[in-house]
């Protein structure tokens, strides 16, 4: 009798997804109309097409390593701590909903400080700092090095 080595379903799961979303960002990249968003020589299409290749080429090293039957220990696999990554998705979905009021600088600083926090960083000046400049700097490259405008929020005319 001839048995499936175990996990070996759950690792083509995995791969069948990352082809999935590789694929469709690849045909979302390729029939977005891309003329209006071109600025500068790097066109819109390279950073998704980026993403998709590297979750195309984690679906063939995942699927080469199932099939070779290659899987980490059960002592090598820490538990989740989904303490953490609640706070984390958390923080995220906060600036995804008050960056419109509060804009970029604000909302993306708090969601790095929070995260920072969620992490285990006591440092809290450090981090407030930290986060302060991510966010400024960030909204800066964007705006100045890529020609794309952050929401300012409540510090439009500031910024």
């Amino acid at each position: 009798m001839n048995r499936a080595r175990p996990g070996i379903r759950s690792d083509l799961s995995v791969v069948l997804l990352l082809v999935a979303f590789g694929g469709l960002l690849v045909w979302d990249t390729l029939t977005a109309p891309a003329d209006d968003m071109r600025r500068g020589p790097v066109g819109p299409q390279t950073m998704p097409l980026l993403v998709a290749g590297v979750l195309l080429l984690c679906a063939a090293v995942l699927t080469v390593e199932a099939l070779r039957g290659r899987r980490p220990r059960e002592s090598d696999v820490d538990a989740t701590d989904w303490r953490t990554w609640t706070a984390v998705i958390g923080a995220i979905l906060l600036c995804a909903v008050v960056i419109d009021v509060a804009g970029w600088v604000l909302a993306g600083g708090l969601m790095f400080y929070l995260c920072v926090y969620a992490f285990g960083s006591r440092h809290y000046v450090r981090d407030l700092v930290v986060a302060a400049v991510l966010a400024l700097g960030s909204f800066y490259l964007f705006y100045s090095g890529l020609g794309i405008e952050l929401p300012a929020g409540i510090l439009q005319g500031v910024l």
